[in-house]
């Protein structure tokens, strides 16, 4: 049994095996992940076409997958990916490139308090400390 932390949840990969899937029409490795969060045990499968992986490093490329997956959708959602209406892939560098740094510096700084990231806590904080700020201003009390 190899004892491993994945996103902070205490998971045990029990099982490795390879077989012959019918709708995939391949052989595919499955590592059966368990997790248990609050006294509750989870199972999760994880496939891989790659017969070669050990199930350590299928838990690994799939933990590095959410990750981006994560990325993308806070850009999308919050950083305004997709509010840049140019179709040309010069115009668009760098609006795409601006909303993954505005995620990527977010995260930063919410690693930093070890909070876990939300996108929208970050955004209301933001707006907190600016009104903070603005109400000593309005009232002349500097």
């Amino acid at each position: 049994m190899v004892r491993r932390f994945v996103n902070n949840l205490d998971c045990s990969q029990k099982t490795r095996s390879t077989s012959k899937h019918k709708s995939f029409k391949r052989t595919i490795k499955v590592a059966l992940l368990l997790t248990t969060r609050r006294g509750n045990e989870h199972r999760v499968l994880l496939f891989s076409t790659d017969l070669r992986l050990a199930g350590q490093e299928i838990v690994r490329l799939y933990r590095a997958r959410f990750q981006i997956e994560s990325l993308f959708r806070e850009a999308k959602s919050r950083a305004g990916l997709t509010h840049c209406q140019s179709r040309s892939q010069q115009t668009l560098h760098n609006p795409w490139n601006i909303a993954f740094a505005v995620v990527n510096l977010a995260k930063l700084t919410t690693q930093r308090v070890s909070a876990p990231f939300s996108f929208s806590s970050c955004a209301h904080k933001r707006r907190n400390v600016h009104f903070l700020q603005l109400v000593p201003c309005t009232l002349g009390l500097d």
